[in-house]
């Protein structure tokens, strides 16, 4: 069973990965520029004057990388803690959820802050994930790799114990619905969706805070330049009010509608192969 969550995770994780990292770049693109427009339109815009077609890929292989050692590695956790906690009831399953995304997370921390820094507009100096690293370690040290560790715990956990909770909630409603089980790609479709959808919208403000945390001293506007969770919000909310806690929200939604049930249902459907 270890093998075969690890493997039918990681498969999951990096298919997404690859095919849904324009959305990625869009998004950091807008919570790091200083434009004030928030649509996906004019990130797409800041993507193509900076890069062309083939910038809507920077960050790929962090991203790879991140997604093979991190989703094969969650579903392992996730599948060890639902048999420590019990799956029975519907906490039990965002707990197990959330424990193992905050040891993900942390784990795969600093592949996420070479992601964030490859993926924005104005950091040119990484030649890849090595060099990224070496550069990092000796101007930073390794605290530098663990920057937005706060952000992304409060971000991740929740939307994982929120989203595991809410998928299992929304396939028994929809199994009931249709008369349909889990078996059917169609339930884990509609029930991930709706899942990543409503779990997206309650943690994305950490996301920004995160992401302007971690892209630190390459931001266009210094005043993004936050160095801890509680001063991130109180100047966002200062210089940007409220819309400020959603920039780049609608690129994030869009991939977390299409990521959260396409590694659900792959994940489902290759368990089911084994």
């Amino acid at each position: 069973m270890v093998n075969e969550s690890w493997r039918a995770g990681a498969f999951a994780g990096v298919t997404t990965a690859l095919t849904l990292q324009p959305l990625d770049v869009i998004k950091t693109h807008l919570i790091v520029s200083q434009h004030k427009s928030h649509a996906i339109i004019q990130g797409v815009k800041l993507v193509l004057a900076k890069y062309g077609m083939k910038g809507f890929w920077r960050g790929s292989t962090p991203a790879v990388g991140r997604a093979l050692m991190g989703s094969g590695s969650y579903f392992f956790l996730l599948e060890e803690f639902k048999r420590l906690l019990g799956d029975s009831f519907t906490v039990a399953n965002g707990m197990s959820s959330g424990f193992a995304k905050a040891s993900i997370t942390t784990l795969c921390l600093p592949m996420t802050l070479i992601k964030v820094r490859m993926e924005a507009p104005n950091c040119q100096e990484y030649k890849g994930i090595w060099h990224a690293a070496k550069r990092i370690y000796s101007e930073e040290g390794v605290r530098g790799f663990y920057q937005g560790l706060t952000p992304a715990l409060i971000r991740d956990v929740p939307y994982s114990f929120v989203g595991y909770e809410f998928y299992e909630l929304y396939i028994k409603y929809f199994s009931q619905l249709t008369e349909l089980d889990r078996t059917y790609k169609a339930i884990t479709l509609a029930a991930g969706v709706a899942a990543g959808l409503s779990a997206t919208i309650l943690t994305h403000p950490f996301d920004v805070i995160k992401t302007r945390i971690q892209f630190g001293k390459f931001a266009e506007n210094q005043k993004y330049h936050y160095t801890g969770v509680i001063l991130g919000i109180k100047e966002i909310y200062y210089d940007e009010g409220m819309t400020g806690f959603l920039r780049g929200i609608m690129p994030r939604i869009m991939k977390r509608i299409f990521s959260f049930p396409l590694v659900w249902t792959l994940y489902e459907q290759i368990k089911l192969t084994y």
